[in-house]
């Protein structure tokens, strides 16, 4: 018995369709022994199959991006071959032979499948460049979900609050609001980044949302934006029903406030609570953002030594106040273009030894306005000691005050 593996090749098929004049004694791989009326031949596999066949020819087409950008339902197709051909000629671009757009040449090299080091560096750029396009699109101000049980029958518009209602209003007042499709169809996963990417979360809390099965993609994308995504939610409360109240999600926002939906009477009322909250947010994350920044300087200082502060109502001592003032400092660096941490912009609710030890870690190196007043306060030698033995940051010494016992 002969067992004959071969593979999908030229001479290989030649092998299969020939097995009828084959000695079937000389058979093998790369080779048979053909034999027909006394007549004898030998084929050998050579080079010579590889040389004649080239493969199979092709070409890589795709559409003109000003026809996909305007929706063109028949875009003109570029082909990788033409686009070769310009680049070898340096045209810098070409004409789409369908509705006469001009494409960058550099463009279209980047869409071709990279051939060499030059058109990865080009895949590479556009690609960065279409995830920065792709962010800024799905950027978006609120997220607003709610349970769909909460949306008013027609007989019941003019007693409950409409949620699609709150997010008309809301982009009335120049916010960018999304919420799905369909809210029974909802999955937090399909919509990962752009809730996570989103400044404000609104969320729709009701009875329904807890005790309908038919919710429970809702109230899992609850917890997980909650718990996992750690992103702040402003409650809306729809409904009558207190049930809620009772479930594992009511025990969790006692504390929670909340703005009641449930009035139509008081609907201004309540979407000005919205847009006050939504400000009040607003300013608390720029602020976050700030204090959270790397800086290249912070700057350590004890407020006795700053006339600002003093003019302020900090108590001075005969020492305390020099030439110069600490604040002063600040507003000189600032002015060459060095990002400067000190604590009168910087500080925020985290608590004033969270944010000193957080500038600390993001900053490159420490001005130690050094004084009398300094070294006998315990929050400025912290600071140093944090900074010099524990950081190892490198650590400027500028005089301040009267005194010399430093």
């Amino acid at each position: 018995m002969i067992v004959l593996r071969y593979l999908a090749g030229l001479f290989n098929r030649a092998q299969v369709r020939l097995f009828q004049f084959s000695d079937k004694s000389t058979i093998w791989r790369y080779g048979s022994l053909l034999v027909k009326n006394n007549h004898r031949a030998v084929i050998i596999r050579t080079g010579l199959v590889n040389e004649s066949f080239y493969g199979v020819t092709y070409d890589i087409s795709f559409p003109c991006p000003d026809c996909v950008e305007q929706k063109s339902s028949e875009p003109w197709q570029f082909s990788s071959t033409l686009v070769r051909r310009a680049i070898e000629l340096n045209s810098p671009s070409i004409q789409c032979h369908r509705l006469f757009h001009i494409a960058s040449v550099t463009d279209l090299q980047a869409v071709i499948p990279p051939d060499s080091k030059s058109n990865y560096d080009l895949h590479l750029e556009q690609s960065v460049r279409d995830l920065k396009a792709y962010k800024q699109n799905i950027a978006v101000d609120v997220v607003f979900l709610y349970p769909p049980d909460n949306v008013p029958s027609d007989s019941e518009k003019l007693t409950k609050i409409d949620p699609r209602q709150i997010k008309d209003d809301l982009a009335k007042h120049g916010l960018k609001v999304w919420s799905p499709d369909s809210m029974c169809e909802f999955k937090i996963e399909n919509h990962f980044l752009i809730i996570k990417e989103a400044r404000f979360i609104l969320f729709g809390i009701s009875s329904e949302l807890v005790l309908n099965e038919s919710n429970k993609n809702l109230y899992d994308a609850y917890q997980t934006i909650q718990n996992f995504l750690r992103k702040p939610i402003i409650p809306i409360l729809f409904g009558m029903d207190k049930r809620w109240q009772e479930t594992p999600l009511g025990i969790a926002m006692t504390d929670v406030l909340y703005i009641k939906m449930q009035e139509k009477k008081r609907y201004e009322l309540k979407m000005q609570e919205i847009i006050e909250r939504l400000q009040h947010d607003k300013t608390k994350n720029e602020f976050e953002r700030l204090r959270d920044q790397p800086t290249d300087v912070f700057i350590s200082y004890c407020w006795t030594n700053s006339y600002d502060a003093v003019s302020k109502g900090t108590k001075s001592t005969s020492t305390s106040l020099g030439w110069g003032d600490p604040r002063t400092l600040k507003d000189f660096l600032e002015q060459r273009d060095l990002s400067v941490w000190m604590d009168i912009t910087r500080l925020g609710k985290s608590g004033v030894l969270h944010d000193i030890v957080q500038g600390l870690k993001k900053t490159k190196v420490v001005i130690a306005c050094v004084s009398d007043e300094y070294t006998d306060s315990d929050t400025c030698k912290n600071e140093f000691l944090f900074a010099k033995n524990t950081l190892r940051l490198p650590v400027i010494l500028a005089v301040f005050g009267l005194g010399d016992k430093w």
